[in-house]
């Protein structure tokens, strides 16, 4: 994506978040039947809610994150809040626990949706990223970048075509920052603005061109894609 920026959200993130709460409800839908004295229903969600708190490590998978909860927090936390008067912890101590649990539940549905969500919208394939076009053009963000025409007919030709290859070499070092008799130089000298991703990926992304226009550097919160394609996209 460029800069268009709409209401595009992670449709699949926000399938497996509604999945996941409604597994939880119907789990405690289950164990609210099977209990004989009946807590009220507000109770009862307020304590699923606090025994989510709980203590997490982060652990990096394949660009993203995940929380994996090691101490109940909120479980011991409703302990001694309840246990002060009789019989109430025995009432609600099924819930707490049941919400600490739930976090396992939404760990297990998010590794579940990671390769999903990359099988659907793969992040390496640049027509991720190039779904919707309207409008496209460049803009130079650099002194040394001169006003030029985008050819959209031939980028849109290109785009399944490109070839990633690997991003900032160390011929790209020794060009930009070493060999230069001028000073450092600028290899992306363009933006490109007006196309988006595919619809509903959550992907945001700035797309820059490089100076000779073959060249395409996608920059996203996770990572930077470099694709190099055989024809320029300038207008000639």
């Amino acid at each position: 994506m460029a800069v268009v920026y709409d209401l595009n959200m992670d449709v699949i993130a926000l399938i497996a978040k509604a999945t996941g709460y409604t597994l939880l409800a119907l789990m405690v839908a289950q164990l609210y039947r099977k209990q004989s004295k009946k807590p009220p229903i507000i109770a009862i969600i307020l304590v699923v809610l606090f025994g989510l708190f709980s203590f997490t490590i982060n652990i990096p998978i394949n660009d993203s994150f995940i929380s994996l909860s090691i101490l109940p927090l909120g479980v011991w936390i409703l302990f001694f809040i309840l246990k002060r008067k009789e019989g109430r912890w025995a009432t609600y101590r099924s819930y707490a626990w049941l919400g600490f649990g739930a976090n396992y539940l939404f760990l297990a549905i998010q590794l579940l949706a990671i390769p999903i969500h990359y099988f659907v919208y793969p992040e390496d394939k640049l027509e991720t990223y190039f779904a919707v076009i309207e409008k496209a053009a460049v803009i130079p963000t650099h002194p040394s970048g001169s006003e030029s025409c985008l050819d959209e007919k031939r980028l849109i030709e290109q785009i399944r075509s490109a070839k990633e290859e690997p991003f900032f070499s160390e011929e790209w070092y020794y060009e930009t920052f070493v060999g230069s008799e001028s000073g450092t130089k600028e290899r992306f000298r363009y933006l490109l603005i007006g196309v988006g991703p595919k619809w509903s990926s959550g992907l945001h992304a700035l797309t820059f061109i490089e100076k000779d226009g073959r060249g395409i550097l996608v920059t996203s919160r996770k990572h930077q894609l470099y694709y190099r394609m055989e024809d320029s996209v300038f207008c000639r």
